[in-house]
């Protein structure tokens, strides 16, 4: 009986209210014995004010009391709620008391001294009346939950939909009935009505004002559209509908669901549709074959980055392998393009951009399929060609980019394809014009052909589709976004040597625009060009000595080791192109003070001592940048400027959540430098708890990470704050494996912003002034120390970045060496055992943490080995490589140290 009373009252909550201590004691222990959901209070104002704040579902109390009495609480609980469940406890000597008590319509009373027995089957009388009501009360907010939302659903169709049985006629309709025919209601319609066929006008052929047409419920579609119906619609036009009915039992009684859906419009564009589906299945088959195109330039990008282990280059791969993933939407983008230019609705924007700037990312991204298919690919921009214009640098992208994959399409293996843009002045020098053009020497087009490639959805011929693929849309949409701009793409072709598409259009400098390379000034540094082939058959080496002519450098050129060591002059920079024998760097390394390697993707420059290595296609900026990154009197002024930036101070509560201990050791010293008070976090877990203890202003979540990772805290963390109702803590993705589409998939989550690693402090700062105030803090002065940086370990670099001191930063590379030697044994074993996730995992950690303190080849090394952690050969390869690498940090500490 006590378990079966325990689960009767199991959710509601109990008030028991007795003023003497003695019987209150008592009766609360036995009440204790079957319930877990008890409040007891002292006397009937601190019963009032329980039951104001709890809202218990049964008061027990006894009703004589000071103060307040039991009646007058009652009273004022009845007032709250007239049907609360009441049980008085009182003596027989209290008549008068338990008269108003039934006057409040009170009828149950426990007579003291009160025996559990009765209180129990009072409790249980009341829970199953309670129950009972709430059961009721829930199946009819069901039942009415159920009639809303059929209503609702039926109000969002955007068709007529009626219910109807044979007995009454149409019983229901949704709002669109009404949108339709001109009745207020559904008994305004049924005044005049029995039917929905009384609506229908007669037509041979369609549903008539005499047919039923419920009948329609046992019959299909036939040629003769006998479920086509045609109305007037309360504005006098005819309309006509596509009727569907179909039969349903409710309550034992047969009901019709009848449907009319709208097709006035699609009675008239049928037949146009049908050759718009005929075009589009052709098209669509194209794209199939065009899309896999660009993925091929991401393919061949991503095996050279396998293969190469040098950071400078992974930087450069890894930009043409975001710009070809980006050239997968542009051939989506050209079907609503092209959709948009039909209709007139395509807008062209005119903002400030570095026209010259886009134009060098497009002939990057073609330079992998250039090399595939051993097309040289060259690119020439006016060297006075401001750094900003007002124009739409999408359109100026998407035109372009049509044209060199154009060009490439219809050029052989051996073939060229230049690209130009030129700034175009008048006599007077005013200059408002530009000319972008491709240029190729592929199969060329006929006269009479010439005309037709500009149409929508054609080629040159037939033969060229099958051949050359493509969807015949690219040059259509050239053309048309050209005049758009204001110019007319032109053409210029002979067949069998090639074609040059080209336009002008105008366009305006910005108000502070400036030239994106210095004008011609005589430079004082003398630059050496070095091939091995014989300038005139070369047109890299041409171009870059005319740049560099232009820049005002003094220039030599040699094509052979002879040459090179016959000329005594020492030489400031030397451009040294890959196609040079290993030994004759042995004479340039007496020639030149600083070298800077011209590859073409050829990884022979791997072992080679160089500067700066650039790769082709050969333009201005990139060219004019390698020069300055390598001469001293640039390095010192960006050293200069470095030290003249500011930190600032952050006056907030930050949860930094990272499993990772150097990397929550570097997040800790940055905030805290900033005046940030810091908590820690080793997983979601631990960070969902902190959460609901404290108080925070800002959230650092890592991605990845063992028990709880930090998409699936921060949802919890934001189901705290709504159930909570407390206001929104920032909470920014930390990780190191940034994709396309993971920013998206982080605020879809709920998280406000991402950072990634390997973290700096300027970037820290800038996330923390995104979101929370910050003040000015003067840097203060820290030696940096006396050791040279490189490649293996780059200790100024960390300083810098990150903001800490000398001392903090050994400290933090010697606790790395530590954690390293620990885990090292355990890595062994994963990639022997080929354990891939334990393998990964620490792999990712030491990736992150070697990242942020500048050992950027040890970087590189647990990066591919993150990836190659299920290939034993390789992996192990790799972990000779990083034991070496550790040493080599280790030496260089120990310099640093002395």
């Amino acid at each position: 009986m006590q378990d079966d009373i325990k689960e009767q009252l199991r959710g509601l909550k109990i008030l028991f209210v007795e003023d003497e201590e003695i019987a209150r004691e008592m009766l609360e222990n036995l009440l204790l014995r079957i319930t877990d959901n008890l409040i007891v209070r002292k006397n009937g104002e601190e019963g009032l004010k329980a039951y104001k704040e709890f809202r218990p579902d049964i008061v027990i109390s006894d009703i004589k009391m000071p103060r307040m009495n039991g009646v007058e609480m009652a009273a004022e609980i009845k007032e709250i709620d007239k049907n609360a469940a009441i049980v008085f406890l009182t003596a027989h000597k209290e008549p008068m008391l338990i008269v108003k008590a039934v006057e409040l319509g009170i009828k149950r009373f426990v007579f003291k001294p009160v025996r559990l027995k009765e209180i129990k089957e009072i409790l249980s009388t009341i829970a199953k009346e309670i129950n009972v009501e709430r059961e009721l009360q829930k199946k009819e907010q069901e039942i009415e939950q159920e009639r809303d939302l059929t209503m609702k659903i039926l109000n969002t169709q955007n068709n007529i939909v009626l219910l109807s049985n044979k007995h009454d006629g149409i019983i229901r309709a949704n709002s669109r009935f009404f949108d339709y025919f001109p009745f207020r209601d559904l008994n305004d319609f049924k005044e005049e009505h029995t039917c929905i066929c009384d609506l229908f006008i007669n037509q041979e052929g369609l549903i008539s004002r005499q047919d039923e047409i419920e009948l329609l419920a046992d019959e299909h579609d036939t040629e003769e559209y006998k479920h086509i119906a045609k109305a007037h619609d309360q504005h006098g036009s005819l309309v006509t509908f596509a009727i569907a009915v179909e039969r349903i039992m409710l309550n034992d009684v047969e009901h019709f669901v009848i449907t009319l859906n709208d097709i006035t419009l699609e009675e008239k564009a049928l037949e146009k549709a049908r050759d718009v589906d005929r075009i589009k299945s052709e098209f669509f088959t194209n794209m199939s074959h065009e899309i896999r195109t660009p993925i091929n330039g991401i393919i061949g990008f991503a095996d050279l980055l396998e293969e190469s282990i040098q950071q400078k280059e992974l930087v450069n791969y890894a930009t043409i392998i975001s710009a070809s993933a980006k050239s997968l939407l542009n051939i989506i983008n050209d079907i609503l393009d092209y959709s948009k230019i039909e209709e007139g609705k395509l807008e062209i924007e005119e903002i400030p951009c570095d026209i010259a700037k886009e134009v060098e990312s497009v002939a990057e991204l073609f330079y992998a399929e250039s090399l595939q298919k051993k097309i040289d690919l060259l690119l020439h921009i006016d060297p006075i060609f401001p750094g900003c214009v007002m124009g739409d640098p999408l359109r100026i992208r998407q035109i372009l980019s049509n044209l060199i994959s154009n060009s490439m399409k219809f050029t052989d293996e051996g073939g060229k394809v230049k690209v130009e843009l030129k700034y175009l002045c008048n006599i007077e020098d005013e200059c408002g014009q530009i000319m972008i053009s491709v240029t190729d020497t592929g199969i060329g087009i006929p006269e009479e052909k010439r005309e037709k490639i500009f149409e929508a959805f054609s080629q040159a011929d037939t033969t060229t589709t099958r051949e050359f693929g493509g969807t015949g849309l690219g040059l259509t949409i050239s053309s048309r976004l050209v005049s758009l701009l204001g110019g007319k793409l032109l053409l210029e072709s002979e067949v069998g040597k090639g074609s040059r598409f080209y336009f002008k259009i105008d366009i305006s400098e910005c108000e502070s625009s400036r030239p994106r390379l210095p004008a011609f000034k005589p430079q004082r540094e003398r630059i050496a060009i070095i091939t091995h082939s014989p300038y005139a058959l070369l047109t890299h080496q041409s171009q870059l000595l005319n740049y560099l002519q232009v820049f005002g450098y003094k220039t030599a050129y040699f094509s052979s080791r002879e040459s090179l060591e016959q000329d005594s002059t020492i030489y400031d920079v030397s451009f040294i192109f890959d196609d040079i024998p290993i030994d004759f760097f042995e004479a340039l390394r007496q020639k030149s003070r600083k070298s800077i390697f011209v590859s073409s993707f050829i990884d022979n420059h791997n072992a080679l001592s160089v500067d700066e290595v650039i790769h082709l296609p050969l333009y201005g900026s990139k060219i004019y940048a390698a020069i300055e990154a390598v001469l001293d009197s640039n390095k010192a002024k960006k050293d200069k400027r470095e030290k003249t930036k500011q930190s600032s101070r952050l006056n907030a509560r930050v949860l930094v959540v990272e499993d990772n201990l150097v990397n929550q050791k570097l997040i800790t010293i940055i905030l805290e430098k900033m005046g940030a008070d810091v908590s820690l976090a080793c997983n979601g877990m631990e960070a969902v708890s902190a959460f609901q203890s404290e108080v925070f202003d800002m959230i650092l979540m890592d991605i990845n990470m063992p028990i709880m990772d930090g998409t699936v805290a921060t949802k919890k963390i934001l189901e705290i704050e709504q159930a909570k109702s407390l206001k929104h803590t920032p909470i920014i993705a930390l990780t190191a494996n940034i994709q396309k589409g993971d920013k998206e998939r982080f605020i879809e989550v709920g998280m406000d912003d991402y950072l990634p690693k390997p973290i700096t402090q300027a970037q820290v700062e800038k996330m923390l002034g995104k979101y929370l105030e910050l003040t000015p803090l003067e840097e203060e002065k820290s030696e940096l120390p006396s050791i040279e940086s490189d490649e293996t370990l780059d200790i100024i670099g960390a300083i810098r970045g990150l903001g800490v001191s000398k001392e903090m930063i050994l400290e933090l590379i010697e606790e790395f060496l530590e954690n390293y030697d620990t885990a090292r044994s355990t890595l062994e074993a994963a990639i022997a055992t080929k354990d891939v996730s334990n393998g990964k995992q620490i792999a990712h950690k030491f990736k992150g943490a070697s990242g942020n303190l500048r050992m950027h080849k040890t970087y590189e090394s647990f990066k591919l080995l993150e990836s190659t952690i299920d290939k034993t050969a390789k992996a192990n390869e790799l972990l000779a490589t990083i034991d070496h690498e550790i040493e080599q940090i280790r030496e260089r500490i120990a310099q640093c140290t002395k």
